[in-house]
C-alpha cells in the first residue's frame, strides 16, 4: 500500500462511493467505509485527502481516507428545478393504474 494525497473527483452521498484523483496516477475508487471518523462519512468535491492506494481486480481503490481540510459547513447543493419536484408525467413509463385488492 503507497500512502499518497490527492482531491476528491466525486462523491455520492446517495450511493456512499466516488473517485478521487490522485497527483501521479489512475482516479481512485472510494467507498464510504474507508473515510475515516464517526458519524455519517462524506467527501466534498475538490476536498483535500490523504489515504492508502490498495490495488484490487478491478482497478486502485482508497483506504484510511483521511480529510485533509474538512469544510466548517457542508457545500451547498445546487437548488432543484422549479416545478419538478415529486411531478410525474401523465401516462409515463408506468401510466396511471387503479390499484384493485
Amino acid at each position: 500500500m503507497a500512502r499518497t494525497t490527492g482531491k476528491v473527483k466525486w462523491f455520492s452521498q446517495e450511493k456512499g462511493y466516488g473517485f478521487l484523483v490522485q497527483e501521479n496516477g489512475p482516479d481512485v475508487f472510494v467507498h464510504h467505509s474507508a473515510i475515516q471518523g464517526s458519524g455519517f462519512k462524506v467527501l466534498y468535491e475538490g476536498e483535500e485527502v490523504e489515504f492508502d492506494v490498495v490495488e484490487e481486480a478491478k482497478g486502485p481503490k482508497a483506504a484510511n481516507v483521511v480529510r485533509l481540510n474538512p469544510p466548517a459547513e457542508p457545500p451547498q447543493r445546487a437548488p432543484r428545478r422549479e416545478g419538478m419536484q415529486g411531478q410525474g408525467r401523465p401516462g409515463g413509463r408506468f401510466g396511471e393504474r387503479a390499484v384493485e385488492y
